[in-house]
């Protein structure tokens, strides 16, 4: 156990680097601004899939360590990423101005792929016990693909695509009909005028192009407005893939939610503190949806950058939750108990009772007697003069 403590801190001393890397990476490029908490949240990203690797390496059951190394990947994507994209930033820019574009939407979507594929193998282990692992990859391909794959079709057939998106043909039209007017002489010029200047069109209920007339385009051109104003048409741009991103964070919490009501209606025996972790990737999932929503609604830039760094924040809280249970899950697999509790699964999962972590001892201590609950449910196939013992010193299971 002493090994293993030197090793987990040797590593966490050498994940220690990635921050180091990135805001010296940050320095040379070609922006510095507010690159420490985004460090941070990153470098919390690398050390959980640290841990999660290091659980790989004592994981018995291989559908289970497929499982910690899914998210292990989907964990350490997104530092390498924004990583290689800080040191090669200039590079990139000097090759085309929309490498940031670009990073943008494929890097989110590899992440928003790999998200709901993590949640539903890791649902899908649980719920389906005798499947083979690559069946379980077929089927959770099959369902994250199934929505990701029209979701993002527009980008891959398309690099440019959110700069060709209705929203931003509207905004050309008004800015440059705006233009028009201040040249003119007219220095503010009011949505009726800027109206009557601007042609716009949109789809009919029968999907057909009709040109917008009268309030319906002054509506719409009051819409766009705020966007004209210094870089607010940033949020305008990206808005289709913050509304991608939600879909997506959806189908991660929908899954999720199918797993809790399985898991706590059944209470199968399942891997130590993997189902807290299932747990955590709900807030982790909600948050990314929120986040995503509420970006897509932004109307300026200022409103844009104040969202991202919240969701930030909060992302860092999780993070931190979720390094700590796979902390524990990492001490547990390392133990005796562990192995054997691991093992026991494996061989009959219906001839155990499911292991009482150190976080169900804290919830059974807030609301009941843990004492009266260790009575009351004994272990399966426990003797007679064996319970009226486990009953005068009681014990976790």
């Amino acid at each position: 156990m002493g090994l293993l403590r030197g090793k987990t801190f040797s590593l966490l001393i050498l994940s220690m680097i990635y921050p180091a890397l990135y805001l010296v990476a940050a320095q040379f490029g070609a922006r510095l601004e507010s690159q420490v908490s985004n460090g941070i949240t990153l470098s919390l990203s690398v050390l959980i899939a640290i841990a999660a690797i290091r659980i790989c390496q004592f994981e018995a059951d291989r559908k289970v360590r497929l499982g910690y190394l899914n998210w292990a990947v989907f964990f350490l994507t997104e530092p390498i990423a924004c990583l290689l994209y800080v040191i090669f930033e200039k590079e990139l820019l000097s090759w085309d101005v929309y490498a940031g574009v670009y990073r943008s939407q494929y890097g989110n979507a590899i992440y928003f792929f790999l998200l709901p594929a993590s949640v539903i193998y890791g649902t899908l282990i649980v719920v389906i016990r005798n499947m083979h692992p690559l069946r379980i990859y077929l089927i959770t391909f099959v369902v994250v693909g199934a929505l990701w794959l029209p979701t993002f079709a527009p980008y891959l057939q398309d690099a440019r695509y959110l700069y060709t998106t209705q929203d931003v043909i509207d905004y050309r039209a008004i800015a440059g009909a705006l233009e028009e007017l201040r040249s003119a002489g007219n220095l503010e010029p009011s949505i009726g005028e800027i109206s009557r200047n601007t042609s716009l069109s949109a789809v009919n209920s029968r999907g057909k192009w009709t040109e917008l007339m009268g309030d319906v385009k002054a509506k719409r051109v009051r819409e766009l407005l705020p966007f004209l104003e210094g870089d607010n048409h940033v949020p305008l741009i990206y808005r289709p893939l913050h509304t991608a991103i939600f879909k997506m964070s959806l189908l991660s919490i929908a899954m999720i939610v199918l797993y809790l009501l399985y898991a706590y209606t059944y209470d199968p025996p399942i891997p130590a503190y993997f189902d807290k972790q299932m747990l955590l990737m709900l807030p982790y999932s909600m948050f990314e949806a929120i986040h995503s929503y509420a970006l897509s609604i932004a109307n300026s830039k200022e409103t844009f950058v104040t969202f991202s760094e919240v969701g930030q924040l909060f992302s860092c809280v999780i993070l931190i939750a979720i390094l700590w249970i796979l902390r524990l899950r990492l001490q547990f697999v390392s133990s005796v108990e562990g192995k054997y509790y691991e093992l026991s699964i494996r061989r009959d999962h219906r001839a155990i009772t499911r292991w009482r972590d150190v976080v169900d001892n804290w919830v059974i201590r807030q609301f009941v007697n843990g004492s009266d609950l260790d009575r009351r449910f004994l272990i399966r196939g426990e003797r007679r003069e064996d319970a009226a013992t486990n009953a005068k010193h009681p014990r976790s299971h």
